[in-house]
């Protein structure tokens, strides 16, 4: 990803990057990079070891 999203920057001469990518994508180094820099931002689904962490009562109760 990093390469990619490297040449993606320079080529538009973007300042920031949003990255926008499925659970496909999801790894350790991938979100290590885009956590270790200030000019890229993501959107991800969550994979299934990730979902264990989230407090589904955030959905609200239902009566």
């Amino acid at each position: 990803m990093n390469l990619h999203s490297q040449s993606r920057k320079k080529k538009f001469n973007l300042k920031k990057v949003i990255m926008v990518f499925d659970r496909g994508m999801v790894s350790e180094d991938n979100l290590k990079h885009l956590e270790g820099s200030k000019n890229y931002l993501y959107i991800t689904a969550p994979d299934k070891d990730m979902l264990n962490g989230i407090d589904l009562s955030l959905r609200g109760s239902r009566t």
